[in-house]
């Protein structure tokens, strides 16, 4: 165990967290109070970032080494998580992506996320020699599509996308070399035809809705496009979005909770929880660059990572720049399990912070 310095705890992150999770709560409640099937989903995200807080604040007080013992376990726990979810997961429109637990629903890839940071941060982080060499790195490839896998037979391809692009990220930043990489790339360009083969019906659509939308229009993006630009500067005011309150929009309170806060505040508006959103992508950039443990650094460039490729997708998504998937919007989007999942990566970051070991890289 290692000494805990609470004063580089990290409170300009906390405090970004904090407003972010606000503004999700009250954006859940302003895109829901109009409907009588969602009514109550601005509380229960209250109570799910107070949850969410507890998690952030045990995920800070425990060692961060101490999930590098438990590697295999995370892993293990991981891969049943998904499984079990494949077997006997609740479907709702089209996908079995979740576990009933009571009255509620959880969405166990959300976790993985996470889950997959921890096991790859710790693994690489004592493989960095072997990882230099290209089998090595294919064995480590291998580790990493079971998840990969079992998240996209739900089926979820924007999350299993998010996986893999954060796990090829900590294994550049792990010690791959960049042919090896480039190389596996071209691999996976290659098998494209194959995938564009084994996908649902409705993820080519959306593709080819992105590619062509004048020939294949998306009814879900020309409603939040018809959202984002009706907000003007400042918006239409809370719970008065034409759009939302009218139902036009669908999954308003999801994954186009965006194209809602740009009806409703504006562009002024937007753009301060898109600008709350940089800064804290840059906040935890700054916080990596004071960690000198590698397996500190992946573990916080890993969440960063995933943070900045949610952020990217999603509000692309909702102004037309990138095709339609499920991947929430960060601390804003309604849903327990990501809004738990990253209070918990944030208490990984602030526990890399204040238990770090004074040792260079080895």
């Amino acid at each position: 165990m290692t000494r805990v310095n609470w004063k580089k705890f990290d409170w300009i992150l906390l405090g970004i967290v904090l407003l972010l999770v606000t503004v999700g709560i009250v954006m859940v409640q302003s895109t829901t109070a109009s409907s009588a099937s969602l009514a109550g989903y601005g509380k229960r995200q209250a109570l799910f970032a107070l949850v969410g807080l507890v998690l952030l604040a045990l995920a800070t007080i425990v060692d961060y080494h101490v999930w590098k013992t438990l590697r295999w376990g995370l892993y293990f726990l991981l891969l049943a998580s998904l499984a079990v979810v494949v077997v006997m997961g609740n479907t709702q429109g089209g996908a079995q992506r979740w576990l009933s637990i009571g009255p509620l629903l959880l969405q166990p890839s959300e976790l993985a996320k996470i889950l997959a940071i921890l096991f790859f941060a710790s693994f690489l982080s004592d493989h960095g020699k072997q990882i230099e060499h290209f089998w090595g790195l294919l064995w480590i490839l291998f580790l990493l599509i079971p998840p990969l896998i079992l998240i996209y037979w739900q089926p979820d391809l924007g999350t299993a996308i998010s996986v893999a692009f954060v796990g090829i990220l900590l294994l550049f930043l792990g010690g791959a070399r960049w042919r090896h990489l480039a190389l596996l790339s071209g691999a996976g360009l290659l098998s494209l035809p194959l995938l564009w083969l084994k996908m649902q019906d409705y993820m080519r659509r959306r593709l080819l809705s992105f590619l062509d939308p004048a020939k294949m229009p998306n009814y879900h993006v020309h409603q939040a496009l018809i959202s984002v630009g009706s907000g003007g500067w400042f918006g239409q005011g809370l719970g008065h979005g034409s759009q939302s309150s009218l139902h036009f929009l669908p999954v308003r309170h999801t994954d186009f909770i965006f194209s809602v806060i740009a009806e409703e505040l504006g562009l002024i508006g937007a753009a301060i929880v898109v600008l709350l959103l940089a800064l804290l992508i840059v906040r935890i950039w700054q916080d990596a660059q004071k960690v000198v443990d590698k397996t500190g650094l992946l573990i916080i460039s890993g969440v960063g990572a995933l943070l900045f490729f949610q952020v990217v997708i999603n509000v692309g998504m909702n102004v037309g720049l990138m095709p339609v998937t499920g991947i929430p919007l960060p601390f804003i989007s309604y849903g327990g399990s990501s809004l738990l999942s990253f209070l918990f990566a944030m208490g990984l970051i602030e526990s890399v912070l204040i238990h770090q070991r004074e040792i260079s890289f080895r």
